[in-house]
């Protein structure tokens, strides 16, 4: 966040800031000096916040999970597919046979958010999002996705709650990924004057030009529409994922009168 003021202005962390850096800090300090001496009390270590001792399904205290499944666990959590079938809500839950805590899930988080997907393409758009001073934040956002999901992965098996832990981080990554496309697209369009104005070029040369332009007009229309069905897909995967039976929560229980409203209105499609 100071990163400018840090390094550039260094009104943080040097002589001329110090009212500054004191003032950033003291809110930290006011708050967690508290809560360390009362973790210590509690729990017995400065560091022990209580997570541990959490009402769950199991004993969390003495669970040690093995690090040979979490690979398969990640996958769950983030790419297991979309289980389907022909009744409503056309969609069921997914089976994982995993020796390690789990909840009904509909799938993995790029599953039940397919645009989420655009997220993995910002490696491949680092220039246009350098240039928009964007990488860093990225990178940050990704890293700090890759360490939360292990993290769950390890402590607390796989469950479509702890999506709300790394979701927004991925989510945030695909909103700049998807600018940083489009400026990529939009850059890459040849303005219709720069193809017609060359002064002394041959037929051929402007033919070129101008397939070039059509070229990437077409890209550009392709990656729209790509975007479109995507966000589409989201929402239609997460509205009838409401209605699925077997996860927490579900609306068959919740909300029977409006599951079996719902429902009438497939009951010539289903099987």
């Amino acid at each position: 966040m100071f990163w400018p003021q840090i390094t550039k202005h260094r009104t943080l962390f040097s002589r001329k800031g110090l009212g500054a850096t004191i003032g950033a800090l003291v809110p930290f300090v006011v708050v967690t000096v508290p809560l360390l001496i009362y973790n210590r009390v509690r729990f017995g270590s400065f560091l022990d916040f209580g997570a541990n001792y959490n009402l769950t399904s199991f004993d969390m205290t003495t669970r040690k999970s093995s690090l040979y499944i979490l690979p398969a666990e990640m996958f769950n959590q983030l790419f297991q597919p979309l289980s389907t079938t022909a009744a409503f809500p056309f969609l069921t839950t997914v089976d994982t046979a995993i020796s390690s805590p789990q909840e009904g899930s509909l799938g993995g988080f790029f599953a039940i958010y397919p645009v989420a997907i655009l997220a993995l393409l910002f490696i491949a758009l680092r220039k246009q999002l350098r240039a928009h001073k964007a990488w860093g934040m990225t990178v940050m956002m990704v890293t700090f996705t890759l360490i939360v999901v292990l993290f769950d992965c390890y402590k607390c098996g796989t469950s479509m709650r702890y999506y709300g832990d790394f979701g927004y981080l991925l989510m945030l990554t695909t909103a700049l990924t998807v600018f940083a496309c489009d400026t990529a697209l939009r850059d890459n369009i040849p303005a219709q004057n720069d193809a017609l104005d060359t002064t002394g070029s041959s037929s051929t040369v402007l033919a070129n030009q101008q397939d070039a332009q059509n070229t990437q007009v077409i890209a550009f229309r392709i990656f729209r529409i790509v975007l479109l069905v995507l966000v589409f897909l989201t929402i239609l995967i997460n509205l009838f994922g409401m209605f699925v039976s077997g996860r927490i929560c579900e609306w068959k229980l919740l909300c029977p009168d409006l599951y079996a409203t719902v429902r009438s209105w497939f009951i010539g499609l289903t099987v």
